[in-house]
């Protein structure tokens, strides 16, 4: 529940829980609480503001309709837009004047597709850069309160920061946190020297890693990667999950996010030995 005027107008408030009790509870347990905050892959606000005729709130085609692909049947909202801005960085405060330890925006990205086929209204220079503004002026909101900021990311950005829009170097400036999206699953077949990135999956994580070190080097942003345990392209055993928490610690990176889209965790995988990250 919020009192964020769009969120109500938008359809996207839910009354699960009640954030400060729910913060204030896991707190008295010893649990960090993140928010994740799905920043620009928005169905609610997209379908909102174009039935109102906000058209440019939202990514276009070159004819200036809707710019869809794939799984994303409603669109991408406008990150160069700042009522989009405002509308995600005011999520942002509320949840960590809730209680949230920290905010970790997520698809903080350009659409998957040719940057050639898409349009950003009101977008002065890269969309890179509009994402690295964004990060800039959420940082200057929350870190007053108290909250530290971080951003998911997909594991190539590294290297490749225009394929998402992503150009991790500038982002960790403005980070407390990054997190790559470091699952074996979605990498491909040869990266980084493995031929396959299941049955190599401390080699891929391992690797992968040290180029993340190297772009957030001389910023005070830490790398967190996220590593999965789910069966997505392989059978994902204890020992698999444990493969890529040693390929993790094998740069000296203490702590990690853990991925299962139906929050299921195998106890065999972990042990009680790890230490904070953040």
């Amino acid at each position: 529940r919020t009192s964020i005027p769009m969120v109500k107008a938008v359809g996207a408030q839910a009354s699960f829980y009640d954030a400060r009790a729910v913060a204030a509870d896991l707190h008295k347990r010893g649990v960090r609480l993140i928010g994740r905050v799905v920043a620009f892959n928005d169905p609610k606000l997209a379908n909102w503001a174009m039935a109102r005729g906000h058209k440019d709130w939202v990514i276009q085609n070159p004819d200036g309709s809707k710019y869809l692909y794939g799984y994303n049947k409603s669109g991408f909202t406008n990150f160069a837009h700042k009522a989009v801005r405002d509308y995600n960085q005011a999520i942002a405060v509320a949840a960590i004047k809730a209680g949230f330890d920290d905010v970790v925006f997520d698809y903080i990205r350009r659409p998957d597709g040719p940057i050639a086929s898409m349009r950003f209204p009101g977008l002065r220079g890269d969309p890179e850069d509009s994402i690295v503004s964004f990060l800039a002026e959420s940082r200057a909101k929350i870190r007053p309160l108290g909250g530290s900021l971080g951003a998911a990311a997909f594991a190539q950005a590294s290297t490749r920061p225009k394929a998402t829009a992503q150009n991790i170097r500038k982002m960790a400036a403005y980070l407390d946190v990054v997190i790559p999206m470091n699952y074996p699953s979605h990498w491909n077949p040869g990266e980084y020297g493995v031929r396959d990135p299941y049955l190599g999956a401390y080699q891929i994580v391992r690797r992968s890693l040290v180029d993340w070190l190297a772009q957030v080097k001389g910023t005070d942003c830490v790398v967190v990667p996220w590593l999965q345990d789910e069966d997505f392209r392989g059978d994902y055993t204890p020992k698999k999950v444990r493969e890529q928490i040693d390929g993790t610690r094998a740069n000296g990176i203490p702590g990690w996010l853990m991925w299962s889209a139906k929050a299921r965790y195998q106890p065999a995988a972990y042990t009680p030995d790890a230490t904070s990250a953040l």
